[in-house]
């Protein structure tokens, strides 16, 4: 009988042994790496991201993008602004995913 719980022991050691490296592992993406490779998509691929631009909107349409594949549902909201340097009024049109949908 002793021989049997020694035996089980043994086994159960070895079980939670071989987790342990699962366990400990080093993630294979170093911290801000997925953040920083954003950013530098944004600044080369989408390189003026100026408001109202058609620039501008296609660097929205890839932040949303980056959101619902981690499973998100961005709200994209319309707002209109005013230069204040000049004293014109410039439009910033974002989609209302919601109410309008992604044009």
């Amino acid at each position: 009988m002793i021989k049997k719980q020694f035996v089980l022991l043994c086994c159960l050691i070895l079980v939670f042994i071989s987790f342990v490296p699962l366990a400990t592992a080093k993630s294979k993406t170093e911290p801000g790496t997925i953040a920083a490779d954003h950013i530098f998509n944004l600044a080369t691929q989408i390189v003026d991201r100026v408001a109202g631009t058609e620039d501008e909107k296609r660097a929205a349409q890839y932040i949303v993008e980056v959101l619902r594949k981690l499973g998100l549902h961005p709200e994209i909201q319309t707002f209109t602004t005013t230069n204040r340097s000049g004293g014109n009024d410039c439009f910033a049109e974002y989609y209302c995913e919601k109410n309008r949908g992604i044009r």
